[in-house]
């Protein structure tokens, strides 16, 4: 599959040839004349692909699917962590930087209505005891039961969301490992024979990725995603893609049919053919799994419950509170600290039960592509200049086997083991050939 320059486009030709074509686009040609004193053309297909990735890094700096007021002016979990991120979040000294930051919490701006109304409503309710003289009092074991049973619902509540957000990071952290396997193998074993049906192939696994990212948080990145899918993929993809309801499906199935073609030539064994259709396959599960945990939420009937029994809680606050006959200024802060941390907890467990949408996703699409792109950039790629660049340890014809077995094999079988098999107890460790077949 040859690549056609285009500016920043890089089109695809027909799958199996291997030279680079040099035609440049006629619509940024002129763009193209301009820019070639200034950047340099690439000349194979892994510059062309390093420099795509290049330039996706670029328009990508800002995630346009994560809305700034959902971010926290802390730590949050938006972002891949490093070491000072850790260490900052160890320190001692956070509980004095989340008081600093607590009146720009994203959760108490969200919760902000719900705690004026309870507020508003405690007022009303002393006001009423205060004038026609109501003595508004519940029984202590009654108000430790409910308080019991609110407790229960949240804590469920909240390990059920915290469940979803672990496993929604397990499945996107499993979706780099298997590209970036899908691209190791390719790079090892297509390469050498075509380069372009390898390359091809690992800019569809990378669009699977922005494709995914793109699916999971509700195309708020459309347009953004438009634009990696010009630099990525010909352009003659784009009417498929659009075509499509689910493009990441369409990119597994573009990289099956290179892989196909890979094996229809010859250009890989049946192992590696089989191993890479493996790790395709897993990538189809993981979208499969990103899929059911945005089309199916926790039950509603848990989440309807849980709110109408906090809501009757919080109603019955005010009459709490005036059996401990407190001053008006007390009276108001109790009713905003109880409000805000139930309204609060309740309110994490519902933002977390959509855990794609507080995931690192631009980090960890970026981390995809840049994985995939460094298997072809890492070492040499040439096959002429690839044994001259090995250790010299790596170019031998093998381990010796009489290095690695015992004298005696038939008696160290049955001294470490204890079992018998006839198949190695009767064979001739003299025999250099059955002793590489053992080996082996």
């Amino acid at each position: 599959m040859n690549l056609i320059a285009g500016g920043s486009n890089y089109r695809y030709a027909s799958i199996g040839e291997s030279r680079l074509n040099e035609e440049e686009d006629e619509e940024s040609a002129s763009t193209n004349v301009a820019n070639k004193s200034m950047k340099k053309e690439p000349k194979t297909v892994i510059e062309a692909f390093e420099r795509d990735a290049k330039e996706i890094q670029k328009i990508w700096v800002i995630d346009p699917s994560l809305a700034p007021t959902d971010v926290s002016i802390g730590s949050t979990y938006t972002k891949l962590w490093n070491h000072e991120m850790w260490r900052n979040h160890m320190n001692i000294n956070r509980y004095f930087r989340h008081l600093a930051y607590w009146p720009k919490s994203t959760i108490a701006k969200s919760i902000v209505p719900v705690t004026i109304c309870v507020i508003a409503w405690s007022c009303f309710v002393r006001a009423i005891a205060y004038k026609y003289q109501l003595q508004l009092e519940i029984p202590f074991t009654c108000a430790i039961l409910f308080g019991q049973a609110i407790t229960l619902l949240l804590t469920l509540r909240t390990n059920q969301s915290l469940a979803r957000v672990q496993e929604a990071r397990t499945v996107t952290g499993k979706i780099v490992t298997q590209a970036r396997e899908v691209a190791a193998l390719s790079s090892c074993y297509l390469y050498p024979n075509d380069p372009n049906l390898a390359i091809a192939m690992s800019r569809y696994i990378c669009a699977y990725g922005f494709a995914l990212k793109r699916y999971v948080r509700g195309h708020l990145d459309e347009y953004a995603v438009n634009n990696v899918y010009c630099i990525l993929l010909p352009n003659d993809e784009l009417k498929f893609i659009q075509a499509s309801p689910r493009p990441f499906l369409f990119f597994l199935k573009r990289a099956r049919q290179c892989l196909a073609r890979a094996a229809k030539l010859g250009f890989i064994e049946r192992t590696v053919h089989r191993s890479i259709e493996i790790k395709l396959g897993a990538l189809n599960d993981l979208a499969g799994i990103c899929e059911r945990i945005i089309l199916s939420p926790s039950p509603t009937a848990y989440t309807r419950h849980t709110s109408r029994v906090l809501l009757i809680f919080l109603l019955l606050i005010p009459v709490g509170l005036e059996s401990l006959d407190l001053g008006p200024k007390i009276y108001i802060f109790m009713a905003f600290f109880v409000t805000y941390l139930l309204v609060g907890i309740e309110q994490i467990g519902v933002e977390l039960e959509e855990p794609f949408r507080w995931l690192p996703l631009r980090e960890l699409t970026l981390q995809l592509l840049q994985d995939v792109v460094h298997e072809f950039t890492s070492g040499s790629q040439n096959p002429q200049t690839l044994e001259a660049s090995l250790p010299p340890v790596f170019l031998s014809d093998g381990p010796n086997p009489s290095a690695l077995l015992p004298p005696n094999y038939a008696t160290f079988w049955r001294e470490t083991s204890g079992k018998k098999d006839d198949s190695l107890l009767n064979m001739n460790v003299d025999d250099n050939a059955s002793r590489k077949k053992m080996h082996r």
